[in-house]
């Protein structure tokens, strides 16, 4: 069992916080990772005493309300003081210019200001942004995200940009890293076996992978490879404070490599341990294409 991600507090070059004052964008790929993203953005803003608003398409607040409750929100509680706002958004909301009284930034900067003066500290803002994107062209496209920038510059709070993976593959990582922070559930995870730590191109892997955590291990590799194709650079994984892996594990690592191989990219392996060169040693004769071992 996993815990919350932190998102409360700045972390600078980790991708993993969305900050106060902050415009962050966000990639899920499965329906655990969606849960630990709005219970952890939606828990921070509680603690924070800010107003969360919580924007969806049309027609889907009664299910967006079920998410939360299925992520261990407290809906009612939180709807019942004011505190939690599920909305959703139709087209002509985005469509209108940015400036104009029923545009969605006019919107949403009456519904920040109304959250400071009923006492609030900010507003905190989570879309499911995938449909956004869908509907925009993208100079449209790069003036929304100009709009929440500028939305989340003059207000306190923070804007966060939810994009499932599922649903439009390695655009959502180009997506995500237009934005000025960004986070990944499948980098941040922790449980008494396997930590896995977002860094630069790449992630850090502490305690063992074994067959109960193996799928999680996997999906992080899956995110960074998406990760790589939209940034076009070298995976970097950490090793070495990862024990011995099992083979599983290892082909896991050598079919990451072969993939980033096929468009000119490396998965580079640092201070692998004794055991994991071994395991690689009777698997192939030779290091699999794509992969770079560094002490």
């Amino acid at each position: 069992m996993t815990g919350p991600l932190d998102i409360r507090r700045p972390k600078p070059n980790t991708g993993e916080g969305a900050l106060r004052h902050e415009h962050a964008g966000a990639v899920f790929g499965t329906d655990a990772e969606y849960r630990r993203l709005i219970y952890s953005f939606v828990t921070a803003g509680v603690q924070l005493g800010e107003r969360i608003c919580c924007l969806v398409s049309a027609g889907e607040r009664l299910r967006a309300l079920d998410r939360l409750a299925a992520a261990g929100v407290n809906v009612g509680r939180l709807t019942d003081r004011g505190q939690l706002l599920v909305m959703s958004v139709r087209d002509h909301h985005v469509r209108l210019p940015l400036d104009e009284p029923g545009g969605l930034f006019a919107w949403l900067a009456r519904y920040a200001d109304n959250a400071r003066a009923e006492g609030f500290s900010g507003l905190r803002i989570m879309l499911e942004a995938n449909w956004i994107r869908e509907k925009l062209r993208p100079p449209e496209a790069d003036g929304f995200e100009a709009g929440i920038d500028r939305l989340t510059g003059d207000r306190p709070g923070a804007f966060l940009c939810a994009y499932d993976r599922r649903r439009c593959g390695t655009e959502a990582h180009i997506w995500a890293a237009a934005h000025r922070d960004r986070i990944d559930p499948a980098l941040s995870y922790r449980d008494e076996n396997l930590q896995i730590v977002p860094v630069e191109s790449g992630m850090r892997v502490i305690g063992r992978v074994d067959p109960r955590n193996r799928a999680v291990f996997t999906r992080a590799l899956t995110a960074v490879v998406d990760r790589a194709l939209s940034t076009r650079t070298d995976v970097q994984l950490h090793v070495r404070d990862l024990s011995d892996p099992d083979g599983p594990a290892v082909a896991a690592l050598a079919r990451t490599a072969r993939q980033l191989s096929t468009i000119g990219l490396s998965l580079v392996v640092h201070a692998p341990s004794t055991g994991l060169l071994r395991i690689a040693s009777v698997l192939w004769d030779e290091l699999p294409t794509g992969m770079m071992i560094r002490p």
